[in-house]
């Protein structure tokens, strides 16, 4: 039988002998026992410039601090964020992805938290498995609001032959606690991340959506629109590229109460559909250029209830 003499070691001793050793060794170390957590931590974390906070409500995560996480995920002095920030640039790895993906899966059942802000600032043209799994994990850890927004750049997307019933019809059950979602990036359409997007949208208790750049053709906005329900949605943003008939199908099944159309894509598709006059009796307020709110009042009874009416000129 082997003894290990550094177990008889004085607690300063060790915490000592900790302070001579890399980040690398100390990961480690956390991972043997108890005890040498307890005394690799302190050093570990002061190695990575993170320093656990007494009182949280944003937690703005930098590549250097993403090995701390877990490590902090395990202490007693964890404190669930109110909001999280993470910016995916192009040094951004796979390896990164999974390492925040863990910490969010490691957030399951725990008490909700506010939100996640994702900043794709310079996000991979071709989105890899991890970062659709970050995604997944985002969403299955109790977020409420979830918010994926970059700076204007072109992804690619969808096909225009590409019908996006085969993923409507496909959408799985999934849990879900989201109550915002905001995304204005044509990456959360592409062909490897709309799976997630389609079933995000049929599965989560949402009262405010926000699409925008999507890059979506009509036929595509008005499959998207045409099977979705979403009984708890209130506000509503969309492209002005969003065909008025399919949006005006999709409002007279909700109760939207505010609807704002965002200068998106250049081109506004013009519908072929023979003018109808549905009511729209729960809108209330209503923002966008002329040309979409002229369109949607050639398909919509606009209520007379109808309380602030804002014309934007771009």
């Amino acid at each position: 039988m082997q003894i290990c003499f550094m177990l008889y070691l004085l607690n300063e001793l060790l915490a000592l002998i900790a302070t001579y050793l890399p980040w690398e060794s100390l990961q480690i170390l956390t991972q043997v026992s108890r005890l040498f957590w307890e005394v690799a931590m302190p050093p570990f974390f002061r190695l990575l410039c993170f320093e656990p906070p007494q009182v949280l409500v944003v937690l703005n995560i930098e590549y250097a601090v993403l090995e701390a996480l877990s490590i902090w995920r395990c202490t007693n002095a964890f404190i669930l964020p109110d909001s999280i920030w993470f910016s995916v640039t192009g040094v951004t790895t796979d390896c990164h992805l999974n390492v925040l993906s863990i910490f969010f899966e490691s957030l399951k059942g725990y008490e909700s938290f506010l939100q996640v802000h994702l900043q794709l600032l310079t996000a991979p043209r071709q989105p890899t498995y991890s970062f659709v799994h970050l995604l997944n994990c985002i969403r299955v850890s109790g977020c409420k609001n979830l918010h994926c927004h970059d700076v204007q750049q072109t992804y690619g997307v969808l096909r225009a032959d590409l019908k996006l019933s085969s993923f409507t019809r496909a959408a799985p059950s999934c849990f879900s606690k989201l109550e915002v979602l905001e995304m204005t990036s044509s990456l959360l359409f592409s062909l490897a991340v709309i799976p997630f997007t389609v079933t995000t949208l049929y599965n989560s208790p949402i009262s405010c959506l926000i699409l925008k750049n999507t890059l979506l053709t009509a036929a595509q906005w008005s499959t998207l629109l045409g099977h979705l329900s979403m009984q708890h949605l209130r506000s509503l943003e969309v492209d002005d590229s969003c065909t008025a008939y399919s949006l005006v199908m999709f409002l007279a099944c909700h109760n939207v109460r505010d609807l704002t159309f965002s200068q998106g894509h250049p081109t506004v598709s013009r519908s072929s559909h023979a003018p109808v006059c549905l009511p729209l009796p729960s809108l209330e307020h209503l923002d966008g250029p002329p040309a979409c709110i002229h369109s949607l009042a050639s398909f919509a009874m606009l209520p007379t209830t109808l309380e602030s009416l804002t014309v934007c000129f771009w």
